[in-house]
């Protein structure tokens, strides 16, 4: 395994120990809370967090991703209900995507990748889901801060 993978590994698993550090400081009682309208509660952005994960896994792998009307339609779906489904998908999720940066090496690192957001090079997508997990744990972040939990859940 090449040093770089090792630490994109590496990254990765700190970006979800942050993402499930912030969650699990979210109360029982504010895991369904929406500041209002179409926006999404603590339960649905780990959810969409975890979903994510099988699609960067698929996506690194170079199989078959979900197009976007698979995707939209994942998307308005809640599958996740509890607390402990939530942390049941992004534990599974995750293993699937450290399996598929597992199936990688130096050697395919400039090999093309295509999704529904066109043709990347898989030195870049690698990188996505480290990035994703910050950007959903700063988004739960932000909800604590509604309901007046000023802490640090880093």
């Amino acid at each position: 395994m090449s040093t770089a993978i090792e630490k994109v590994k590496t990254e990765a698993d700190k970006a979800k120990g942050r993402l499930l550090r912030t969650f699990e400081s979210v109360p029982d009682d504010k895991l369904s809370f929406s500041p209002g309208g179409e926006a999404k509660t603590a339960l649905q952005i780990v959810e969409h967090a975890g979903g994510s994960n099988l699609f960067f896994s698929r996506w690194i792998a170079g199989t078959a991703a979900p197009n976007p009307e698979e995707a939209k339609k994942h998307q308005d779906e809640s599958h996740v209900q509890t607390r402990i489904e939530a942390l049941q998908l992004i534990e599974e999720s995750h293993r699937a995507l450290l399996a598929s940066l597992d199936g990688i090496s130096d050697a395919t690192l400039e090999d093309d990748r295509e999704s529904p957001f066109g043709v990347w090079k898989l030195r870049d997508v690698i990188y996505l889901p480290i990035l994703h997990y910050h950007g959903h744990a700063s988004q739960i972040d932000y909800l604590q801060t509604i309901w007046g939990d000023m802490d640090w859940h880093m």
